[in-house]
């Protein structure tokens, strides 16, 4: 049998490679996917900013954040321009569901927005992507959150929020307990224009 090696495969009339290989043999499809921008550890803060990891170079983003709590929180995201947003733009609604009971909650005209909750294990993960922050426009939120939550077991949240009281182009972000402090680690991401 033959082998071809090769490491970019593309359509004849494309200019560039549509598939390029690493040299693991990893395969990479030219613009699509993500692109990592930025990884931030802290520890035992209570507060952590990341500033300039949004830019013109992608309107949309990701990030994940891993923590652990030194208390059962609320997990707020606000948004920077050098200096974090604290207007009371900020609007958010949350179904959660754990195996005891399903609910919703949220709120308008806050100074934050929940993107989690650290339950009674003092652990969370969340999963957040957020659309056209360095845009001049309203800035919407999808956050999705796992934790333990006190005497019911795993509970898990869905989040849609947006920054709507500011047209302002954000660069950053911050993200704090409520009460307490944390530990852990964000990665933040670019989803590809094209």
């Amino acid at each position: 049998m033959s082998t071809l090696a090769t490491t970019n495969i593309k359509h004849p009339s494309a200019v560039n490679p549509a598939i390029i290989l690493d040299s693991d043999g990893k395969a990479t499809v030219a613009g699509m996917g993500l692109v990592h921008i930025n990884t931030t550890a802290f520890s035992a803060v209570s507060t952590v900013s990341i500033n300039g990891c949004f830019s013109a170079a992608y309107d949309n983003y990701s990030f994940s954040l891993n923590l652990d709590s030194s208390a059962a929180s609320q997990i707020g995201l606000r948004l920077r321009q050098s200096t974090t947003d604290t207007t009371s733009g900020y609007n958010y609604a949350q179904y959660f569901h754990n195996p005891s009971a399903t609910g919703v909650s949220g709120g308008s005209g806050l100074t934050y927005i929940r993107i989690g909750f650290t339950g009674s294990a003092n652990r969370s993960a969340s999963l957040v992507d957020i659309l056209s922050p360095f845009l001049s426009s309203r800035t919407p939120v999808f956050a999705k959150n796992y934790t333990l939550a006190s005497g019911v077991g795993p509970q898990q949240e869905i989040i849609g929020a947006e920054q709507s009281g500011s047209t302002n182009s954000f660069d950053g972000l911050t993200v704090y307990p409520l009460s307490g402090t944390i530990t852990g680690t964000i990665r933040v991401y670019g989803y590809k224009n094209s």
